[in-house]
């Protein structure tokens, strides 16, 4: 098991379905888990939920870090549940994780792309659970161009991935 993965599976743990408060329980997990520059793409919906603000607040944004950690401590307020239903590490560099979320506003399972750097979760792309949406995620988009431009130890730049 990888550091990030066993980093994120004692962050969700935290999410048991009980109102807790956020600064005291998730957040040293938060700053271990989630990079400085962190950010976080969601998925257009395909319902219109415009009567659940969050819902309608994340549709199709992306969050950086400080709106991604409110989102957190808003659904740990809401007494939002958690389970992983996978965790797979795609390369050192990427990871594919689906997890449901349940509160009393929401039941849906959750799957994001995450590009992971120095261990912990630099950007994420909220995908559709199907094969085509997955795979555009891990070889494009903010993913791929968080990895295509190196800087070698002697200031060369290796521009794409071997």
């Amino acid at each position: 098991m990888s550091k990030v993965e066993a980093t994120f599976r004692r962050y969700i743990a935290i999410y048991d379905g009980t109102k807790k408060d956020f600064e005291e329980e998730a957040e040293p997990f938060y700053e271990e888990l989630f990079h400085q520059k962190y950010s976080l793409t969601t998925k257009p919906m395909k319902v219109d939920h415009h009567d659940k603000f969050d819902l309608h607040f994340r549709h199709g944004k992306t969050l950086n870090r400080d709106e991604s950690k409110a989102s957190h401590a808003s659904h740990l307020a809401n007494c939002t549940k958690i389970e992983l239903v996978h965790f797979k590490q795609v390369s050192p560099f990427i990871v594919d994780v689906k997890f449901h979320l349940k509160n009393d506003l929401e039941d849906r399972d959750i799957r994001v792309v995450y590009s992971v750097q120095d261990d912990k979760l630099l950007k994420g792309q909220e995908v559709e659970d199907s094969f085509f949406s997955v795979a555009k995620a891990k070889c494009s988009g903010s993913i791929f161009n968080a990895f295509h431009r190196f800087e070698l130890p002697d200031k060369q730049v290796l521009t794409s991935l071997p």
